[in-house]
């Protein structure tokens, strides 16, 4: 099985809090992404 790369923050970014009652109809914003794994799934 191949080593998994290193966390590095850098290549990771996060935008500001949103509030359900600051979005407005059709706003555009940056969702992170994430792969679910079963051990995810599992835990929740």
């Amino acid at each position: 099985m191949a080593e998994a790369a290193p966390f590095r923050p850098e290549d990771h970014r996060f935008g500001p809090t949103h509030w359900f009652e600051d979005l407005e109809v059709g706003q555009k914003f940056y969702i992170n992404s994430r792969t679910q794994t079963e051990s995810m799934f599992a835990a929740f």
